[in-house]
């Protein structure tokens, strides 16, 4: 029914700033996403991988949607869920809204967490996702894991200069991403501290960090790291330091900085990111003014690994963990 009162300036006002909102087309997908989803409700990190983008950039857009009224947001200790706003949707349904069919039923409409095209990916990586689904079937839905997989496999297949061994490290990036986002919800609990190594290429300064600590510490510590900007792969001068000083930990190939593994940390170790690095409150966080590696000569990436050395055993004495006396 239409109504026979016309608005008022604030109101009016209100409907222009949700129209402006509504010219943004991420900001239109989160909406349609919502209007489809169960109870019109979505959690807001598995809204930016759907919508593939970072965690920061989606939180920016909610907390817009939600100053102009057009979704509602409960904010908890370590994640946020947001809900359409049910005289929103009333008012905007045909923009938001999938096409109908004469019966009134959505004609072609995505699950929440749409479906991966598995026919684009090689099989070994369909077969990881349905081996995590499995594994995390009790914490996550499968659409969520699938999701994850295939963002994963997406991001290092775009920057990885070797494709051989793309399904391996895709398993390793997706299973920390999820155990990472359990953590930071609050589903899984750790026996060890985590520490979070942060730079800015994860291709030398953070590796050897997180090398360092986990020669020194093993399984006393939980580390890892990441990079706002990652390279292909680790420095060829980082793995020959650490093999001269007979540490021989296994490294991860360099993976993307997302919000989940800062939530999921105790202590978080920045080195040289600047404002890209996100400060989350609760953390504990130590910043290493320490010299990029990259393009440095061996001699002075000793001295780089050196110095973190020394660094690294002194944040185990502040965690109150013993470490051997020893120094390359």
């Amino acid at each position: 029914m239409v109504s026979n009162i016309p608005l008022g300036s604030d109101d009016a006002q209100q409907r222009v700033l949700q129209l402006e909102a509504l010219t943004d087309p991420v900001s239109l997908l989160v909406l349609s996403h919502l209007a489809q989803s169960v109870q019109h409700t979505a959690d807001a990190q598995e809204l930016a991988v759907v919508l593939d983008q970072s965690d920061f950039a989606m939180s920016a857009r909610l907390t817009h949607l939600r100053e102009v009224g057009l979704v509602a947001a409960t904010v908890g200790a370590t994640d946020e869920r947001v809900t359409l706003s049910v005289e929103a949707w009333e008012r905007f349904r045909r923009l938001i809204a999938p096409r109908m069919d004469r019966d009134h039923k959505p004609v072609g409409v995505p699950r929440f967490e749409p479906e991966v095209d598995w026919g684009a990916y090689p099989t070994v990586v369909h077969r990881i996702a349905q081996q995590l689904a499995h594994r995390f079937r009790t914490t996550f839905s499968r659409h969520t894991v699938e999701r994850y997989v295939a963002d994963s496999y997406d991001e290092l297949a775009d920057r990885s200069l070797v494709q051989t061994h793309l399904p391996m490290l895709t398993n390793r990036l997706t299973t920390d991403r999820l155990g990472d986002l359990a953590a930071a919800r609050g589903l899984s609990l750790r026996a060890v501290p985590e520490v979070f190594f942060v730079c800015v290429r994860n291709s030398g300064r953070s590796q050897l960090a997180t090398a360092i600590l986990r020669h020194l510490a093993g399984e006393l510590v939980s580390v890892s790291s990441a990079g706002t900007l990652p390279a292909a792969a680790v420095e060829a001068s980082v793995l020959q330091v650490l093999d001269e000083a007979n540490v021989h930990e296994e490294l991860q190939a360099p993976k993307k900085l997302n919000r989940q593994a800062i939530l999921a940390a105790d202590v978080v170790v920045t080195m040289g990111c600047g404002d890209a690095c996100p400060i989350v409150p609760g953390r504990r966080y130590f910043d290493w003014p320490i010299a990029d590696p990259a393009g440095k000569p061996v001699g002075e990436v000793r001295q780089i690994r050196d110095e973190i050395w020394q660094r690294v055993e002194g944040l185990l004495s502040d965690l109150g963990i013993d470490s051997p006396p020893s120094n390359p």
